[in-house]
């Protein structure tokens, strides 16, 4: 009988389809891993300020005897008791519940607003960077002209400090011009 001589041939690989499967995987990997990188710093960050609140939280309460609720929110933090509240802003934004009698100042940069609440009584604090020259005489007037009457003033070494009231509210708007900065503060009567 006559051996069945059949070439046979071997598979060589084919070295560009395996260099592709090792870089498609080698990137998935990557992605995987920058992916997984991102999301534990973020739940880390978020579960480092939920900690943060509540020692917080526990601290004032002992101190207190009463309840407190503390909320953080990047920019914001805010602070509840059962009889009052705080809150402070770190956008460099005029205070959107600011009261209307109280005009907006445009003579510099909002730096930071805060404002608290302790039953029926608000006051909102808001402080500003540079300002600008002839500041102080122009908000004056600004409020001067929204029906507020001037009852008090002080002026010192380059700092002006101006008191004013309406049938609602205090005020207090100061102004130093050795760094052109000023501040607001608002309070019910």
């Amino acid at each position: 009988m006559a051996e069945d001589q059949t070439p046979t041939t071997q598979a060589t690989p084919n070295p560009k389809k395996g260099s592709k499967t090792a870089v498609t995987i080698i990137i998935i990997v990557v992605v995987v891993l920058a992916i997984l990188s991102i999301g534990g710093y973020l739940i880390s960050r978020f579960l480092l300020n939920k900690v943060t609140e509540q020692t917080t939280e526990s601290l004032i309460e002992g101190a207190t005897g009463g309840k407190v609720d503390i909320d953080s929110d990047g920019d914001e933090v805010s602070v509840e008791t059962e009889d009052s509240s705080y809150s402070m802003n770190g956008k460099s934004e005029w205070p959107s519940d600011m009261p209307a009698s109280v005009p907006e100042f445009t003579y510099g940069t909002v730096e930071a607003s805060s404002k608290s609440s302790s039953g029926e009584d608000t006051s909102w604090s808001v402080t500003f960077t540079e300002v600008k020259s002839g500041a102080y005489d122009n908000y004056t007037a600004a409020l001067k002209n929204a029906g507020w009457n001037e009852t008090g003033n002080l002026s010192s070494s380059g700092s002006q400090i101006s008191n004013m009231e309406n049938d609602e509210y205090y005020l207090i708007y100061t102004y130093d011009s050795s760094d052109n900065s000023g501040s607001l503060v608002v309070s019910s009567k």
